[in-house]
């Protein structure tokens, strides 16, 4: 067992492989975890508290609600648009670029 785990190791970790993708992971889930304590710090902490560490100029409080609100839309209307967009370029039943098979003809 001890010999499997040392060569599933070690082919994991062979000389010539980049570590670079596992260290981009890393910094994108500090900074975003980073980023959504900072907001929801901002969010909740009364300005006494925000204005105590210093900080004397931060957007108001109503973009709290604004900012995740206009994200859904945002992805929602990119969702409808796409959808939309794929059923406006399906041709119509009776076109005959919408008959698949191996051998498609028209009738004579």
């Amino acid at each position: 067992m001890a010999s499997q785990t040392r060569q599933s190791s070690e082919s994991y970790h062979r000389p010539g492989r980049s570590r670079a993708p596992e260290f981009y992971g890393f910094v994108a889930w500090t900074s975003t975890t980073l980023a959504f304590v900072l907001y929801v710090l901002w969010a909740l902490l009364p300005d006494d508290y925000i204005e105590w560490v210093g900080i004397n100029w931060y957007p108001n409080r109503e973009w709290a609600i604004l900012l995740p609100a206009w994200s859904i839309m945002l992805v929602i209307t990119t969702y409808i648009v796409y959808s939309s967009m794929a059923i406006a370029a399906t041709p119509s039943f009776t076109d005959m670029s919408a008959i698949t098979g191996t051998f498609p003809r028209p009738k004579d």
